[in-house]
């Protein structure tokens, strides 16, 4: 099983399954949010970190898209399939590029072989994962993250210790669980 955290590919076995495929190797295309900002710089460097753990894997492309749309992941997706360059692996900073790079993939005939994945988890992603689109998102809970800050804050104004470093965490939501996880968005 692979796990994504935001910014962030945990390899538990180095292989991915993709319906009836396994990929152990990846040619990845990165596609990345608006260049320079906080998110694409923190998700891009922690993606790096552990790719560089994985020497059977490779970004063979790599685009970052100005103001994190849509329309300019798809395409810039369009544009590199005509390419012709072999990749089986996209990882995407944020969902809505991963709608449209499996949807480029899709019109292409090669959505069955390669492997899109994403940081956020929306309503509008439901579809794309229940159909084989789209094959995992991370999840992170805004709504669970308030109430441990407000929680933390209540125990420190009451003299209660906290700790220095509060984890979130992130769930990875697949076919196999994205009848049990509600998109907050």
């Amino acid at each position: 099983m692979v796990k994504i955290l935001i910014g962030r590919i945990l390899f538990a076995d180095s292989i991915i399954k993709k319906g009836s495929v396994s990929i152990s190797s990846g040619k990845i295309v990165m596609i990345e949010g608006n260049p320079g900002t906080a998110p694409q710089r923190l998700r891009r460097e922690g993606f790096d970190g552990v790719l560089a753990k994985h020497e059977n894997w490779e970004v063979v492309y790599s685009q970052a898209i100005e103001a994190w749309t849509k329309e300019g992941s798809l395409a810039m997706m369009e544009d590199f399939i005509q390419t012709g360059q072999e990749f089986n692996f996209v990882s995407c900073q944020w969902s809505t590029a991963a709608l449209a790079d499996a949807q480029a993939l899709k019109e292409a005939g090669m959505i069955d072989d390669v492997c899109v994945t994403g940081v956020e988890f929306t309503s509008e992603c439901v579809p794309y994962i229940k159909n084989g689109s789209v094959d995992m998102l991370s999840f992170y809970s805004v709504e669970n993250t308030g109430y441990i800050t407000i929680e933390n804050t209540v125990k420190y104004l009451n003299g209660e210790e906290i700790p220095a470093f509060i984890e979130v965490f992130h769930e990875i939501v697949s076919i196999d669980n994205v009848d049990t996880i509600t998109p907050e968005m």
